[in-house]
């Protein structure tokens, strides 16, 4: 490879900086693009991970199988075993939630109640109670265009989750 000549009015010292500059804007702009593209393909990077982290836990299970039987049949056992597993965590915990799922509701209707009672009553404000219905009002139709008019939003990202 041929060396390229130094320039007589920049420093060789500013050449070799300005070499390893440009050197690393290229990998920032490389890196920049890969996570770039990470972030438009999250739908499938995500699920990628999930299963090689599951392949890597289930794989001392399913070697020490393996050892005493055949491995389709190591691999069957290994697969239904992590299934009925997350299939009863996912039981136990969908218990614990569902149990707690009608006192969330009536407590939040609790708690929105104390506050329309506090800015109506003992507030430093002027609100009267037609005002604050008004605005409970409001900011319900808006939250029910916003989860309507989402274009899929708030359901790829359930999906996503």
């Amino acid at each position: 490879m041929r060396q390229r000549e130094a320039s007589p009015w920049v420093s060789p010292a500013l050449d070799r900086v300005a070499a390893h500059a440009w050197r690393v804007l290229v990998i920032g702009a490389t890196v920049a693009a890969g996570f770039w593209l990470i972030g438009q393909l999250l739908i499938v990077v995500i699920p990628v991970v999930v299963a090689l982290l599951a392949t890597r836990l289930l794989h001392p299970v399913q070697r020490v199988l393996r050892s005493r039987v055949p491995a389709a049949v190591a691999a069957a056992l290994t697969l239904g075993g992590f299934v009925v597993a997350v299939a009863l965590v996912l039981a136990l915990v969908g218990v614990s939630v569902g149990s707690e799922l009608d006192g969330v509701g009536t407590t939040v209707r609790d708690g929105i109640d104390e506050v329309e009672d506090w800015l109506v009553d003992d507030a430093p404000f002027d609100i009267s109670r037609s005002d604050v219905e008004s605005a409970r009002e409001r900011v319900g139709d808006a939250l029910s265009r916003f989860v309507s008019s989402s274009d899929g939003a708030v359901r790829s990202g359930a999906v996503l989750a």
